[in-house]
């Protein structure tokens, strides 16, 4: 909820249980980058490279100024919007965090997980040594 609002935000519609399942219900989008990287042959122009990259970057930013970390950013979580082909939204929360205090703005204390979280293909080198993100 915290995140709702935001531009490339998928808006949540409901979330609950149902008997042994969870369910989330948002809106409905369009191929991940992951698909259209595909379907470019592995290849994207210089400008369709910039503008991703653009709207990619303002949408780490904008989680960030709610204090989350996201920790499993990757091609397939970032899919194009149906209504509006132009907007590329961030999904896939499962792993996200606070990474900060909402008050004081304070960082959380780092060190060893014991863990690595998130796609190992896209960890950094400090996840990969099972730093905390």
């Amino acid at each position: 909820m915290a995140l709702q609002g935001g531009v490339g935000i998928p808006k949540l519609h409901w979330c609950g249980s149902q008997g042994n399942y969870n369910i989330l219900i948002m809106d409905l989008l369009g191929h991940s980058l992951e698909d259209l990287f595909n379907y470019c042959k592995r290849k994207f122009t210089l400008l369709t490279t910039l503008m991703v990259v653009d709207q990619m970057l303002s949408r780490l930013e904008f989680i960030h100024s709610r204090n989350f970390i996201h920790r499993d950013v990757k091609p397939d979580n970032f899919l194009i919007g149906k209504k509006d082909p132009n907007i590329i939204y961030l999904i896939d929360y499962g792993l996200s965090q606070k990474y900060r205090s909402s008050q004081s703005k304070k960082h959380i204390s780092s060190g060893k997980t014991g863990k690595i979280v998130g796609s190992i293909k896209f960890c950094s080198a400090n996840v990969i040594n099972q730093l905390e993100q």
